[in-house]
């Protein structure tokens, strides 16, 4: 872990100094509430990989442009959430799998975070932060 992240992260995580100081990494995990505007851009690369045929994402992404446009933005907030969450359950479990532990950390000054990592406020919500190590 930096230092220059510990500094500046140490009186915003309370009550989990121990953790930011001594694991391996400490993750912020981040909702985008912007996601939809990168749609090309992800799923270009699955065709890049090999993934996806091109006519499919085509698909894909004009149907779901389609759709988040008469989403209301509070939809597509919780959604993004969820979708976090769910990727960082999906972290932990893989961690575990290597013979790491975690450790999930909801108790932090989220907005003064966001202003430490000079991070977008209007894009990002933090979901969580993440201590690995074993």
């Amino acid at each position: 872990m930096s230092k220059f992240r510990t500094k500046k992260c140490k009186d915003l995580v309370r009550f989990n100094t121990r953790q930011l100081e001594t694991s391996a990494a400490f993750i912020l995990v981040l909702s985008d509430n912007r996601h939809a505007e990168d749609l090309e851009k992800i799923y270009g690369k699955n065709v890049e990989l090999g993934y996806m045929p091109e006519d499919v994402m085509k698909t894909n992404v004009a149907y779901m442009k389609e759709s988040f446009s008469q989403v209301p933005a509070e939809a597509l907030q919780i959604q993004g959430m969820m979708d976090a969450n769910l990727a960082a359950m999906q972290l932990m479990l893989i961690a575990k799998d290597h013979g790491y532990d975690t450790n999930p950390i909801g108790g932090f000054e989220r907005d003064e975070v966001l202003d430490a990592l000079s991070i977008n406020k209007e894009r990002c919500v933090p979901v969580m932060f993440i201590a690995i190590g074993r």
